[in-house]
C-alpha cells in the first residue's frame, strides 16, 4: 500500500464556439481552475482515476461560475497546465477503497490569456 499525500495541479477550461443564445456571447475563452485532491497515492503521476477526478472538480467548478444557455453551442475542453505527459500516462490504478478516500475540491479563477 503507497503512501498518501495531496497534491494540487492548475488546470485550463478551454471553451470555443459560436454562440446562439446573446447570453452566451463571451462565454467562448480559457478559464483557470487550481483542484486539490487529498488522500492520493503518492506517486509521481496522477492514475487516469484521480485524473478523471480532477478533471471533473475543474468542470463543475467552471459550470458553478460560467451559465451557459446553449451547451450544444460550445466544445469544453480541461487541459492539464503541467505535467501534462505524466497525467495522461499515469500511475498505477489505485484499488477502490483508496479511490474512494480521496477528497477533490476546486478554485475557480476565472478568465487567463
Amino acid at each position: 500500500m503507497s503512501k498518501k499525500t495531496d497534491k494540487r495541479v492548475m488546470v485550463t477550461i478551454v471553451v470555443k464556439g459560436d454562440p446562439s443564445d446573446r447570453d452566451d456571447e463571451g462565454v467562448a475563452g480559457r478559464y483557470g481552475v487550481e483542484v486539490s485532491l487529498s488522500g492520493v497515492q503518492d506517486a509521481p503521476a496522477l492514475s487516469r482515476v484521480e485524473a478523471e477526478a480532477l478533471r471533473e472538480a475543474a468542470l463543475d467548478a467552471f459550470h458553478e461560475k460560467i451559465g451557459i444557455e446553449c451547451l450544444d453551442d460550445f466544445d469544453i475542453g480541461v487541459c492539464f497546465s503541467e505535467k501534462v505527459d505524466e497525467l495522461e500516462i499515469g500511475a498505477p490504478e489505485p484499488d477502490a477503497d483508496a479511490v474512494a478516500s480521496v477528497d477533490v475540491s476546486a478554485v475557480f479563477l476565472g478568465a487567463v490569456e
